[in-house]
């Protein structure tokens, strides 16, 4: 059986990324029995690096030409046209010249809706562009609809839906009418966790800790975001004036690509004078962000989108106190967290000093438990096993007809 890895989203793209070259290095180390992975990529960048540890990849050329295809197939001329003349999207052409069985979308892709009858199986991460669209990235029409239409077409023409907790699974199922038996509950993957255990040598990503511009600061909270509204680093920044204006010693640290927000942080942290309270990468390589993770005291996440997150599930393989928002939160991981209400910066304000204050032991096992339930349940390990099982249940299948 033959499969198409399909690998769309660029290295600015957060923890998409992340997971894709995750799943990625870890099913290309894996021997899998009449199974012939193919990696798939509509950059250059991508080729670029996969080419860096090692992996094969091919280049879809005619993505543009496909959007275009798709665009004119939406006009009732030009689809009768296509339909009388037999002409298919060319990466529908590109798949069946492949001779592909299967794709493996490792992100929603508008690639779905150009797939035809080759069968699929895709990650979905959120439907927030259905549940929290106040914020401006979800509130475009254009947007909303490509999402949607992405969506829809899953929820009815894949073979199965990869989500990360049983809320997603939930929501997929009453807002696009998906059966169940379709949806798969699991974990994120973390190729910085790949990369850490790839190196083990916690002395190099000393070294480059001690590199940045932060090495010398004490009480470093992280928060590893894109800056997109919805990742509300400015409820970080009224949480800062607040502990500021109490005399603690802290640091905020944001780490992510500059998306619509950036400007307004950067301002709204010069405007209230907090400059040398939070300092902004706007980017960092992966060997950075674990050195900082490894280093900072605590990671926070004020996000109004994800249930759970990777900077949740790499804050637990750390060993890491982590601050998460309360009104979102995966019930099965609030006992491990400490949860904040993002109506109030003063609750984090006081939850942070506190913490600060006392280090307890009570901190240290919450530590321990979240590391314990992370290696049982969200390791890359047994997102793995799953994924190879759904491929294996396909190749069982796929022998119930000819090519």
């Amino acid at each position: 059986m033959k499969v198409a890895i399909f690998f769309e989203a660029g290295n600015f793209s957060g923890g998409v990324y992340n997971l894709s070259m995750s799943t990625i290095n870890s099913l290309n180390n894996k021997e899998l029995s009449d199974i012939d992975l193919n990696i798939v990529t509509t950059t250059f960048s991508n080729i670029k690096k996969l080419r860096s540890v090692d992996v094969k990849s091919e280049f879809f050329p005619s993505h543009k030409l496909a959007e275009r295809f798709n665009r004119l197939n939406k006009i009732k001329l030009f689809n009768f046209i296509f339909k009388k003349f037999k002409i298919i999207n060319p990466f529908e052409k590109f798949i069946k010249k492949n001779n592909y069985d299967l794709i493996f979308f490792l992100s929603p892709s508008k690639y779905i809706e150009y797939s035809g009858e080759t069968n699929f199986i895709v990650n979905l991460f959120d439907f927030n562009h259905r549940i929290e669209n106040s914020f401006p990235e979800y509130r475009s029409k254009n947007n909303i609809e490509e999402i949607d239409d992405i969506i829809t077409t899953s929820a009815k023409k894949a073979y199965k839906i990869f989500v990360n907790t049983d809320e997603a699974k939930k929501d997929l199922q009453n807002l696009y009418n998906c059966h169940s038996s379709k949806i798969l509950i699991l974990p994120y993957g973390s190729s910085l966790v790949n990369l850490y255990e790839s190196k083990n040598n916690i002395t190099s990503f000393l070294n480059i800790f001690k590199k940045l511009e932060v090495s010398k600061t004490k009480n470093i909270f992280f928060y590893p975001a894109q800056f997109w509204p919805h990742k509300n680093h400015k409820y970080l920044i009224d949480a800062a004036k607040i502990l500021d204006a109490n005399n603690i010693e802290f640091k905020f640290i944001f780490c992510g690509s500059k998306k619509i927000n950036f400007d307004y942080i950067v301002n709204q942290i010069k405007l209230n004078n907090l400059s040398d309270k939070i300092f902004i990468y706007d980017y960092l390589d992966d060997d950075q962000v674990v050195a900082l993770y490894l280093n900072c005291l605590a990671v926070v996440v004020p996000t109004y989108v994800g249930r759970s997150s990777l900077p949740l599930l790499e804050s637990f393989y750390f060993k890491k106190t982590i601050f998460y928002s309360k009104d979102i939160l995966d019930p099965a991981l609030e006992k491990f967290v400490n949860a904040f209400d993002l109506k109030n910066p003063h609750d984090l304000a006081h939850k942070i000093s506190e913490f600060l204050d006392l280090r307890s032991s009570r901190a240290q096992e919450k530590i321990i438990k979240a590391y314990d339930y992370y290696s049982k349940f969200l390791n890359f390990k047994t997102r793995n096993e799953h994924v190879i099982a759904v491929l294996n249940d396909f190749k069982y299948l796929r022998k119930r007809w000819k090519n």
